[in-house]
């Protein structure tokens, strides 16, 4: 990867971390101070969102500037595909929907390699749980016992499934295999999701602690 890309990529992570440290939480008060909804929170989130607005449309420039890969970098492609990263960056924080379910069926669109494709998505996947982890520890809602537990074996895991693929497109000389590893598991994701959400509400009117609407969001 190109240092100047690099750069920009933790550059905009950190802006990411001075921001949830200096807006601060339940756990983690803000290093200035600040009151949630306060207007100095206000301020600092609109300049957050300007700051990662910068480096999106500096990140879409750079790679318009230096076509490599299978993507044709165009305006058009940039937007697209910046919408859909926003996308799958907002389903997987709100719903627990891996960046890959997104991200991945559209480079593969782009007709990206397929296992390029794969671990793209997983980049992304990365990126975003780590925003995200980082985002709820600050307002006290990680548990870190279980969140040590899970990325132990989620770690375990990525490491199996990557050299089990590796090893599958190998022996039969078919990248495709990797798409039609992603299409099961948007299948099984689809039939899963909405079973097990239907139980817990299922659950929960039975035992009459089914509440339906939104918090404040102060």
């Amino acid at each position: 990867m190109p240092v100047s890309q690099l750069l920009l990529i933790t550059g905009s992570f950190c802006s990411f971390l001075g921001f949830v440290l200096l807006a601060g939480g339940k756990v983690n008060p803000s290093l200035l101070g600040l009151t949630s909804c306060s207007w100095g929170y206000w301020t600092l989130l609109a300049g957050f969102h300007v700051v990662t607005l910068l480096y999106t449309v500096g990140i879409g420039r750079l790679l318009q500037g230096n076509q490599q890969g299978c993507i044709k970098w165009t305006p058009r492609t940039a937007t697209i595909i910046s919408v859909a990263g926003f996308a799958s960056g907002l389903l997987g924080v709100l719903l627990l929907v891996g960046a890959g379910l997104v991200m991945g069926p559209l480079l593969l669109r782009y007709n990206v390699h397929p296992q390029v494709a794969s671990s793209t998505a997983l980049f992304c996947v990365f990126i975003g749980a780590l925003s995200g982890a980082i985002q709820y520890w600050i307002v006290g809602a990680l548990n870190m016992e279980y969140s040590l537990y899970l990325d132990c074996v989620a770690a375990l895991a990525a490491v199996i499934g990557v050299r089990v693929v590796n090893w599958a497109v190998r022996k039969w000389g078919r990248p495709s295999l990797v798409v039609l590893l992603l299409a099961s598991v948007i299948a099984v994701s689809l039939v899963l999701v909405p079973v097990y959400d239907g139980i817990q509400i299922y659950e929960s009117v039975n035992s009459g602690t089914f509440e339906a609407g939104f918090n404040s969001i102060c």
